[in-house]
């Protein structure tokens, strides 16, 4: 959790928290200048796939999707206007290079066979695509995925569980997130009056370390926080931190 006199090294992993109109000025800070991502592959056309697809072509980016199930093509050809459907598999290199998927910037796989999304992952990479996406289902496949080459992995699983966490604290807490495995959460409370939190500027309030806040939403307006800024009753605030120290933040918040 940063502070300013940290230092950031080549190769470090660094989460942003801020306005999506600010975000492309701010990716700027941290990657070489680049040509923009615009075509896109999918492996896998089941709902998933169908769902990505269509956000994809409706924001104007040029999408193929591989679908090895015909009829699964003849249904997907009808609903999606600007997607390339291709009937194939995406884990056999001789199909992904006649069907020149290495020229694609984002290869993203999301059928239901984990080993067969690290795999057209894998391939596609190895074809010259920029970046891949997998969609894993085991926990334990999640720590090798960077270690073959993979450059994001997105767990259904994680996704259930972070809403799950949600229903189970109630009202107190309005939504819980988790990053790197666990270790570190990302926690929407809301303020309750007569607490810590409450009234003082940021700067006054003795933040727990290895926490950070990274918005305040006060009536519909979202604030990325500086020190002069107050929470105001009522007003959501999304923090991260480090999972152990989540108690103390909640107190902050709610009260003991």
């Amino acid at each position: 959790i940063p502070k300013g006199n940290h230092v950031l090294l080549p190769g470090d992993k660094v989460t942003l928290i801020g306005l999506p109109s600010q975000m492309g000025e701010a990716q700027e800070l941290f990657h070489a200048p680049s040509e923009p991502l615009r075509h896109v592959t999918i492996a896998g056309g089941g709902n998933s796939g169908r769902f990505l697809a269509e956000t994809l072509e409706n924001r104007n980016f040029e999408v193929k999707l591989i679908e090895p199930d015909p009829e699964r093509c003849e249904y997907l050809s009808e609903r999606l206007r600007r997607t390339t459907i291709l009937q194939g598999d995406a884990t056999r290199i001789g199909f992904m290079k006649e069907e020149r998927i290495g020229a694609s910037d984002v290869f993203i796989a999301v059928t239901g066979d984990d080993e067969g999304n690290l795999m057209s992952c894998l391939l596609a990479k190895e074809l010259g695509v920029r970046q891949t996406v997998a969609r894993i289902h085991r926990p334990d496949y999640a720590s090798l995925v960077q270690k073959m080459g993979v450059d994001l992995a997105l767990s259904p699983r994680h996704i259930v569980t972070d809403r799950i966490m949600g229903m189970v604290m109630g009202g107190r807490i309005k939504s819980v997130s988790v990053m790197e495995e666990g270790k570190v959460e990302v926690i929407e409370f809301q303020a309750a009056r007569d607490t810590e939190a409450v009234s003082p500027p940021l700067s006054e309030i003795d933040v727990p370390d290895g926490t950070l806040f990274g918005a305040i939403v006060h009536h519909g307006r979202v604030i990325v926080p500086h020190g002069d800024n107050v929470i105001h009753p009522g007003d959501a605030v999304i923090v991260v931190g480090l999972r152990e120290k989540m108690d103390d933040v909640e107190k902050m918040f709610h009260g003991a």
